[in-house]
């Protein structure tokens, strides 16, 4: 998440270096830029070219999910998918029926579905004013942006408790009070987020981008919708809400998933 330039004089010196020393070279993607600028309509960046340059010249080239290998298999056909692992609880804590907590985890951002999560929440709070929404994250490496993205949470969703990016602790008691965790991304590599809310038994509702769509079954292990549908996205909410048990029991199966 550093400055392109810096990536780009990164990736040169440590190449650089790696064969000065005769050393293998092992690039792992967790971020794909040619298909973020693709997305935000943007033209080819610096730091897509350098991660261009760099899937080329490494020696091996790792990925974390098949939406990841299915765009790079052409450039590296030697790429190997390594999925991300967490550590799953041994036991998963009883959630208090009511209030229902909605959460928001990880990095605001238009690719993040920050946008549509706010429009849909305004939506849940109009009609469900009981409902209780928290936010957790943040963009610790860019103090602007997240300046900016605090100013529109606030101001279109002021009755939401914002936590800030959190620890790993604070993120495990955090995710323990939680019964639904909306993953609204455009695109994942992986979804790690989610990956989370499910091995702690809690309800997710992501959208069909790739990579979300390997980790989670409609309507057995969480609920999909179509990516950058605010309304589908409020639909497949209100569903959980008007059903507790039907959240409840996506949740166990979750969590039954991932360990």
């Amino acid at each position: 998440h550093q400055r392109p330039e810096l990536i780009h004089v990164h990736h040169s010196m440590l190449w650089d270096f790696a064969a000065k020393c005769g050393l293998p070279t092992v690039l792992h993607i967790h971020v794909l830029q040619a298909r973020l600028n693709a997305l935000r309509g943007v033209e080819n960046t610096l730091s897509a070219t350098a991660q261009k340059e760099a899937i080329l010249a490494a020696d091996a080239v790792v990925c974390p999910s098949r939406a990841v290998y299915d765009e790079l298999v052409e450039v590296r056909p030697d790429i190997r998918i390594v999925g991300q692992g967490i550590n799953s609880p041994s036991t998963l804590i009883s959630r208090q029926a009511t209030p229902m907590q909605i959460a928001y985890v990880g990095r605001f951002a238009d690719i993040k579905g920050t946008r549509e999560f706010i429009d849909a929440m305004q939506q849940v709070i109009s009609n469900y004013p009981d409902i209780r929404i928290c936010i957790a994250g943040g963009l610790p490496d860019n103090a602007r942006s997240e300046k900016r993205w605090l100013a529109q949470l606030e101001t279109d969703l002021p009755s939401a408790q914002f936590l800030g990016w959190l620890d790993a602790d604070e993120l495990r008691s955090f995710y323990q009070r939680t019964h639904v965790v909306v993953v609204p991304s455009w695109y994942e590599t992986f979804g790690l987020s989610a990956l989370e809310a499910m091995s702690h038994g809690v309800s997710v509702v992501a959208a069909d981008c790739p990579a979300l769509t390997e980790l989670i079954t409609h309507n057995e292990d969480g609920l999909l919708f179509p990516s950058r549908n605010t309304q589908a996205l409020y639909s497949a909410i209100s569903t959980l809400i008007n059903s507790p048990t039907l959240a409840h029991e996506l949740g166990l199966r979750a969590a039954a998933k991932i360990r």
